[in-house]
């Protein structure tokens, strides 16, 4: 360990990626007195939190990360960076590259040239992935990564492992797959994972910022216990239904194989990718460092992450409704719907209207919770729906929802506009739409035909197809 001394004078702080997910917890815990200026990047509105309202060394820069003209005024000798900006989930290979590792390395050259003290750059535990064939973004921050060690700054390369807290889009992912009836578990479950909570990320990043220590290092940071993934899922469902939960595996070699098959044949970015799913079959977890070892002990373990997440987690109410209807339309027309179509979808799933009480089997009510987690699913759904179960309620519900679309004139227009692409382009469109189909409907026709017949084994009320 280095034992040069903190910084002495007041330095300025640079983030970039100030809206996301960790950006938000960032400035919440940011005292703006500490800093001589604070210059927050962001590609879209910043709504900045109360600490930092009234703050007048605050500057909010609207700009992509590549727009290095519009931000390089603000990087000077005093300035600490904290590089947060990334571009995660399904997006294409080009995409990810171009923001996570070209638009690092307009940042980098940037704070280089201006001689920044400090340039604390957050990657992933997924760069440590052995297999990441797929997995866009843990190749392109891995490329990120040799762009900032190349470079002359003063950095410090952070691999944070699942970071949990209020809104992380991973324990949206988890908890879906968790709080059903049954636990739908990729793979075997015996990856293991070692979950950060947000808020001691920060800290820890807070921590990274003010010293001089760890100079030129990469650290990789999780929290104080290591679970398997079955069992993380296990202590989620427990949270929920206050028992231990059944597991349905899914084929996981199977889904990803067919997945990189059609990912090297389609350009375009699928619903889903192999990638997403590299956290079930590569070990999450932190190659211990002096520094994570000084601050672990006061860190939230897993039970105290999922309390914490649970007490915070919406009860069952209109809001539930609402996100069924919002899900729904995302899946028929690519938009969100407005307040009259909520409105009459309200009416008729709660106020005894036509939809009222359709859920009458214990694999209505799994099918109507898996759903609603993202329209890829609602799509993976509907389509096994429609040759196997042509009675089932969501498909009355998307039958109602569309119908009341249509006659809205803000929705009406994506059922009725004409297509004018290319006859080429049309044919190509639909065969990639068909595979993408396909494959969806494969998938869930293996997991939902047997499960099926578990959930409703001893049931009579089942409607008959």
């Amino acid at each position: 360990m280095d034992s040069e001394p903190e910084f002495a004078a007041k330095p300025a702080l640079f983030v970039t990626g100030a809206s996301g997910f960790v950006g938000r917890s960032v400035l919440q815990a940011i005292e703006p007195a500490d800093y001589l200026r604070i210059v927050l990047l962001s590609r879209s509105e910043l709504i900045l939190p109360e600490n930092l309202s009234q703050a007048e060394n605050i500057t909010v820069v609207t700009a992509a990360i590549h727009e290095v003209d519009l931000y390089s005024q603000y990087l000077d000798t005093g300035c600490q960076v904290l590089h947060l900006a990334a571009l995660t989930g399904k997006a294409p290979r080009i995409e990810h590259f171009n923001v996570n590792a070209i638009g690092t390395g307009h940042l980098v050259k940037a704070a280089a040239n201006a001689n920044v003290a400090r340039f604390v750059f957050v990657s992933s535990i997924a760069v440590s992935f052995k297999d990441r064939e797929g997995y866009y973004y843990a190749e392109s921050k891995q490329q990120a990564e040799s762009i900032v060690a190349a470079s002359s700054l003063d950095y410090c390369i952070v691999r944070p492992t699942i970071i949990l807290g209020q809104r992380a889009p991973v324990w949206n992912s988890l908890s879906a797959l968790a709080k059903g009836p049954l636990i739908v578990q990729p793979g075997d479950g015996r990856a293991k994972i070692q979950p950060i909570d947000v808020d001691d990320l920060v800290q820890l990043l807070v921590n990274l910022l003010s010293t001089n220590n760890y100079c030129n290092k990469i650290l990789e940071l999780g929290g104080p216990d290591t679970i398997t993934m079955g069992e993380f899922l296990q202590r989620i469902h427990w949270r929920y239904r206050q028992q231990k939960g059944l597991i349905i595996p899914l084929p996981l070699s199977l889904i990803m194989w067919m997945l990189r098959f059609v990912e090297r044949h389609i350009t375009e970015a699928l619903p889903v990718s192999s990638g997403q799913f590299t956290s079930f079959c590569n070990d999450g977890t932190i190659v211990l460092n002096p520094f994570i070892a000084e601050h672990q002990t006061g860190m939230k373990g897993i039970d105290d992450m999922l309390d914490g997440l649970m007490e915070s987690e919406p009860k069952f109410d209109g809001s539930l409704v609402e996100l069924e209807c919002e899900v729904y339309s995302r899946y028929l027309t690519g938009q969100l719907t407005d307040h009259y179509v909520l409105a009459k979808y309200l009416e008729a799933v709660k106020l005894g209207g036509c939809l009222a009480e359709l859920i009458v089997t214990p694999f209505d009510r799994f099918l109507a919770r898996l759903s609603v987690v993202h329209p890829v699913l609602t799509r993976s759904v509907d389509g096994f729906c429609r040759f196997f179960y042509r009675a089932a309620p969501i498909r009355k519900k998307l039958i109602f929802l569309l119908a009341v679309m249509e006659t809205r004139g803000t929705t009406a227009d994506k059922f009725d506009q004409v297509d004018v692409k290319p006859r080429v382009r049309i044919f190509l469109d639909l065969v990639v739409q068909s595979t993408i189909s396909g494959l969806l409907i494969g998938i869930a026709t293996l997991v939902l035909l047997p499960l099926r017949r578990i959930l409703n084994r001893g049931a009579t009320t089942e409607v008959k197809v």
